[in-house]
């Protein structure tokens, strides 16, 4: 007489379902991906480029005012 799988049988099926998924899209070639790259990776801007020797930015994001203030210790602390 066959047994119902166990619930770890079934989540493991589905586990490997996923990574099978997961590794045919990374096979699609650079070109597929291309403009997803492009849309997806941050950009990478240094601090000391953004304040220019200043202490603090002012940013105005989608009409919002928000304050990039260095402290002493070096940390940045974002503020509305």
């Amino acid at each position: 007489m066959k047994t119902a799988p166990s619930s770890e049988y079934l989540l493991a099926q589905r586990s490997n379902q996923s990574v099978d998924n997961l590794g045919r899209a990374l096979d699609k070639t650079s070109a597929e991906l291309g403009d997803a790259r492009v849309r997806f990776a941050p950009s990478l801007v240094k601090s000391d480029a953004l304040f220019a020797g200043a202490k603090e930015l002012v940013i105005d994001h989608a009409g919002e005012i928000y304050k990039l203030r260095k402290t002493s210790l070096g940390k940045l602390i974002l503020t509305k």
